[in-house]
C-alpha cells in the first residue's frame, strides 16, 4: 500500500502577497498596444471609399431613378387612358367630367408627376416635362379646339357654330401662340425649379420630394369638394333644363337632352351673349303664381351655369397655391418671419396677395345666385363672363409671369453661389438676386448655429450625468 505523508497532502491557508510581487508580476505583463487614431482614420476612410461601396451606393441610386421613372409612366398612361375614357364617356352621356379631369391633370402633374422628376436626371426632367405639358393642353380642350377650328376654316363641318372666317383665324392664333406659350412657359417652370432645388438641396432631394408630395396632398380635399359640386351640376343639368322649359312658352323638346326655343344663346358681339328665349319671358315683376314660379327656375339656372367656371377656378387654385408657396419658401428662401414682418419684396407680396384673393373670390362667387329684380338673364351672365375674364387676364396670367420672374433670378442666385468665394461681386447683379443669397447666408448660419447648440447641450447634459 501507499504510504501517505501528510505534510506533503495536506492543503493550507493561503498567504499574504507583498506590493513588491505584485508590482513585480504586473511589470512582467505586456501592457495593452495602443490605438493610433491616425491609422483608423485612413482605414475606415478607405473603406468607404472602396469600390464594393460605391458599387453598392450607384446601385441603389440608379433604382430608386428607375423606380421614378417609372412611376411617372405609368402616372402619365393613367392620365392620357383617363382623358380617352372622359371623351368617350361624355359623348355616350352628355354628362360633363371636364372640370374633374382639368383638375386632377394639375393636381397630378405637380403634385405627383413634378415631385418624382426632382429624382432624374436633366435629360429625363425635360423629355417627361413637355409630355406632360403636351397631355395637359389637350386634357383643357386646346388640342381639339385647334382641330376643330382649322377644320371649319377649310369648309368643314362647323364645329364653332356660324363663326366668321376672321375669327377662326383669330382664334388659330391664339391657340397656337397664347396656348402652346403658356404650356411651354409651364414646362420650362419646372425644368427651371428641378434645377435649383437641386442646387439647394442636393443632398437631400428625396426628402424634398416628399415634402412637395404632402404638401400637393394636403390640398386634395380642396380640390375634390368644388369638382364634386361641377360633377353634381352636369348629372342633373337635365333635370333643370326640363323643369325650366316647361313654362317657357313656344319651347319643343326635340329628344331626350335637347330642347328648342328655350335655352339657346346667340353672340350680340364680340363677347356679348344673348338668351333671348329667357329674356322674353323673365318676369321683372311678379303678378301671379307662374310669373313667381317661372322667375324661380330661370334664377336657378342661370346660377347654376354662372357659377360653374368659379367651382372649376375654385379647384384649380389650391394646387397653384402649394406652387407658389415653394416658389416663395423653397426658391425665393422666404420664412415666416418674413412674411410676418413684411420683409419680402413687392413681387413676392404680389403674389402671394394676388393668389390668395383669386382664391376668396372663387369661393365668393361660386356661392352667388342670381337678383330676382335689377338684372335680366343676359345681363347676369355677362357681368359673371367679365368678371372671370378679369381674373384670368388680371389674375392668373400676372401670378405666373412674376413666378417665371421670380425663378429667373433665383438661376441667377445658383449662378452666383457656383463661384469661388472671391469672384462674388454683388454689385453685378439684382436687388431681388442678393436679398435671396442674403437669406440663404443667413440661413445656413442658423444652421450651423443650431447644431453647434445641439452639440453643446449634448455635452453639457453628458457632463451632468457623469457628476
Amino acid at each position: 500500500m501507499t504510504k501517505i505523508v501528510p505534510g506533503e497532502n495536506t492543503l493550507g491557508l493561503p498567504q499574504k502577497i507583498s506590493k513588491e510581487e505584485i508590482e513585480e508580476r504586473l511589470s512582467q505583463l505586456e501592457a495593452p498596444p495602443k490605438i493610433n487614431h491616425e491609422e483608423a482614420t485612413i482605414s475606415i476612410q478607405r473603406w468607404w471609399k472602396s469600390r464594393i461601396r460605391r458599387k453598392w451606393w450607384n446601385t441603389m441610386r440608379k433604382l430608386q431613378k428607375k423606380q421614378a421613372k417609372r412611376f411617372v409612366q405609368r402616372v402619365l398612361m393613367g392620365l392620357l387612358v383617363f382623358l380617352i375614357a372622359r371623351m368617350i364617356f361624355e359623348g355616350a352621356t352628355d354628362i360633363g367630367l371636364y372640370p374633374l379631369n382639368a383638375s386632377m391633370h394639375m393636381w397630378v402633374s405637380n403634385g405627383l408627376v413634378f415631385s418624382r422628376l426632382l429624382l432624374l436626371d436633366k435629360k429625363d426632367v425635360k423629355i417627361y416635362a413637355y409630355l406632360q405639358v403636351f397631355l395637359g393642353y389637350n386634357t383643357l380642350g386646346f388640342g381639339a379646339m385647334l382641330l376643330g377650328t382649322f377644320i371649319q376654316l377649310i369648309g368643314g363641318p362647323k364645329f364653332m357654330g356660324d363663326v366668321s372666317t376672321y375669327r377662326l383665324v383669330r382664334l388659330i392664333v391664339y391657340l397656337i401662340l397664347a396656348g402652346l406659350g403658356c404650356f411651354y412657359g409651364a414646362a420650362r417652370l419646372q425644368i427651371s425649379l428641378h434645377a435649383i432645388l437641386n442646387h439647394y438641396h442636393k443632398k437631400r432631394m428625396h426628402a424634398v420630394s416628399y415634402e412637395i408630395t404632402t404638401k400637393f396632398i394636403s390640398t386634395l380635399p380642396l380640390v375634390l369638394y368644388p369638382i364634386l359640386q361641377t360633377i353634381g351640376y352636369s348629372v342633373t343639368a337635365h333635370a333643370r333644363i326640363d323643369n325650366l322649359c316647361q313654362y317657357i312658352p313656344g319651347a319643343q323638346k326635340v329628344s331626350k337632352w335637347r330642347w328648342k326655343n328655350c335655352t339657346e344663346v346667340i353672340e350680340i358681339e364680340d363677347g356679348v351673349f344673348a338668351f333671348p328665349q329667357l329674356d322674353l319671358y323673365y318676369p321683372q315683376k311678379v303678378n301671379t303664381a307662374l310669373d313667381a314660379k317661372r322667375q324661380e327656375v330661370i334664377n336657378s339656372y342661370m346660377s347654376h351655369i354662372t357659377t360653374y367656371r368659379p367651382l372649376m377656378f375654385q379647384s384649380y387654385t389650391p394646387p397653384l397655391l402649394a406652387l407658389v408657396s415653394i416658389s416663395l419658401f423653397q426658391v425665393c428662401r422666404v420664412s415666416v418671419r418674413d412674411l410676418l414682418t413684411c420683409r419680402g419684396t413687392i413681387l413676392e407680396v404680389y403674389i402671394g396677395a394676388t393668389i390668395l384673393m383669386i382664391y376668396i373670390y372663387t369661393i365668393v362667387a361660386s356661392q352667388m345666385n342670381m337678383p330676382e329684380h335689377g338684372y335680366t338673364p343676359s345681363q347676369y351672365a355677362n357681368n359673371a363672363n367679365n368678371y372671370e375674364a378679369g381674373i384670368q387676364y388680371f389674375g392668373y396670367i400676372p401670378v405666373f409671369a412674376a413666378m417665371g420672374f421670380l425663378i429667373y433670378r433665383a438661376q441667377q442666385v445658383v449662378k452666383l453661389e457656383s463661384l469661388p468665394l472671391k469672384e462674388r461681386d454683388l454689385s453685378k447683379y439684382n436687388s431681388q438676386v442678393r436679398i435671396i443669397y442674403r437669406r440663404g447666408l443667413k440661413l445656413d448660419n442658423d444652421i450651423s448655429n443650431s447644431k453647434n447648440n445641439h452639440n453643446h447641450s449634448l455635452t453639457h447634459n453628458m457632463l451632468k450625468k457623469v457628476k
